[in-house]
């Protein structure tokens, strides 16, 4: 983790107290504090500005790790789909009874979506059991067209 904005926060924090209190000093015609009284209003706002920003600091560190963990759990959940779409079209590529040109394999949260033609029911249903024996695919829409060759 870098300290980048941690320091520009300091330094935030330092010039506004430094503001604070060359301002104290200043003499307002209408104000009857005195010096003392001054400077310790200013550190109080000071202070209260700098908790403000320490809280809004907190909460956007909280909200960019919660999106960064968001993040890394989608690139799990894409490069997991990723696989089970490779493996099943390298299983269906290995079948003989399959033209895995004609089939087209898409994974979405580990749910595999098969599209094409097949030349029979039983290679239609074939396909539907390769993709299931796959590591990951927790179901399949088989949506392959059984469409006869012709001799």
């Amino acid at each position: 983790m870098t300290l980048e904005p941690f320091n520009k926060f300091a330094a935030t924090l330092v010039a506004a107290a430094a503001m604070a209190l060359s301002l104290a000093g200043c003499d307002n015609a209408g104000d009857s504090r005195s010096a003392g009284q001054k400077l310790d209003a200013a550190v109080a706002k000071t202070e209260k500005a700098a908790a403000g920003l320490k809280s809004e600091a907190k909460t956007a560190g909280e909200e960019i790790k919660h999106g960064a963990s968001n993040l890394v759990e989608k690139v799990d959940r894409l490069t997991i789909d990723a696989r089970i779409t490779a493996s099943v079209k390298t299983r269906l590529a290995e079948e003989e009874t399959l033209n895995a040109l004609k089939i087209e394999v898409d994974t979405a949260a580990g749910r595999v979506l098969l599209n094409g033609s097949a030349p029979t029911e039983a290679a239609k249903q074939l396909a539907s059991t390769i993709a299931k024996s796959v590591d990951g695919v927790v179901a399949v829409d088989n949506q392959i067209a059984v469409v006869a060759t012709k001799s």
